[in-house]
């Protein structure tokens, strides 16, 4: 896959806001450089090919780390590194000055301005920023690029912090606070979205009802503390048992419930059964469980147990209290045939 060049061009401005063609070229233009989660380099603009004195067609897809050692003296690899790391894992900006050792000792000097990139609080990158301030460094001047530089980092910086918060605040507004799956208002949201899509490529929508048997007694005995503990490690477990296509959301104090796109009867009795198995032994292995836990899970799949979210939910909800009459800890699927003790 070919790469292109971002095209990003700040040009110096004169005091009567036109551009200014007395500095050169290298200084009118804010190099801009984006790398990948993996400290890749994904994109670089001409100007930034110009700064580090690089074909970016060359550089491209390679580690920023190979690069740095190209162009940068010693201590400012090491700098640039720490910046870039801390952006990745941290998603922390930084700013700082580095030297691009030159010919004849005449070295060149920029200003760096690191931002992370991230998305559901994981790192996609960080964008890099460079303005070559050799000149203000050899005559002091300050000069409105160099200020227009400072203004625009701060800019980048501002907005990356501001689509982190609206993901923050997005992410809050749609998981349970305690278990971190997703809550009821965006579960009944979803099942109707998937319901939808079922029914246009017609294809089967498994749903699951989880409940924990005798949860009540459980925090009577160990108190609330406890009983919180239970229940994150619980949504631990359901994770590690589902597929990464399955929805799982905390329907409502000790009741979950799981939606498995494209999954029918015999898929989905497979899946719960795993997950009735995986709570009962790991219960009895996680130290936060102060005694081994079980549940029961209700299994209504779409079409053949209706064609709407309220009927899926009905049925599930039946199926998973005839499950804990029939004396817990099982799975109650479709048809006798299919439930599994």
């Amino acid at each position: 896959m070919k790469h292109h060049a971002m095209r990003i061009e700040l040009m110096d401005q004169t005091e009567d806001g036109q551009p200014s063609r007395s500095l050169p070229s290298a200084v009118n233009g804010l190099g801009v450089i984006t790398i990948d989660a993996q400290g890749r380099v994904m994109a670089l603009n001409p100007a930034a090919e110009t700064i580090l004195h690089v074909n970016g067609t060359e550089v491209l897809n390679s580690p920023l780390t190979e690069l740095l050692p190209r162009v940068c003296a010693k201590a400012d690899v090491k700098r640039t590194k720490e910046a870039v790391f801390r952006a990745l894992r941290a998603g922390q900006a930084s700013t700082f000055e580095l030297r691009l050792p030159g010919k004849n000792g005449r070295s060149a000097f920029l200003k760096v301005h690191v931002s992370p990139m991230h998305s559901h609080d994981a790192a996609l990158g960080a964008v890099l920023t460079l303005e070559d301030i050799t000149v203000y460094k050899r005559v002091g001047l300050g000069g409105v690029a160099h200020e227009n530089a400072r203004r625009f980092a701060e800019v980048v910086e501002l907005v990356t912090r501001l689509e982190q918060q609206k993901e923050r605040y997005r992410l809050q507004s749609i998981r349970d606070g305690l278990t971190d799956l997703y809550n009821h208002a965006h579960f009944q949201n979803a099942l109707a979205q998937e319901i939808a899509r079922a029914r246009r490529y017609r294809h089967p929508l498994s749903l699951f009802m989880i409940d924990i048997d005798d949860f009540k007694r459980y925090n009577d005995t160990f108190g609330h503390l406890a009983g919180d503990w239970a229940l994150q490690d619980l949504a631990t477990i359901l994770r590690e048992s589902c597929r990464q296509t399955d929805l799982i959301a905390r329907y409502g104090g000790e009741e979950f419930a799981v939606i498995l796109p494209e999954t029918a009867a015999s898929g989905a009795m497979v899946v719960a059964e795993r997950i009735r198995h995986a709570v009962e032994t790991e219960s009895q292995a996680r130290l936060r469980f102060r005694r081994p836990i079980t549940v029961s899970i209700g299994v209504a799949v779409y079409p053949w147990d209706g064609n709407s979210a309220q009927d899926l939910l009905a049925r599930a909800d039946e199926r998973l209290y005839k499950a804990k009459a029939a004396g817990k800890n099982r799975v109650w699927g479709p048809d006798p045939a299919a439930r599994i003790l």
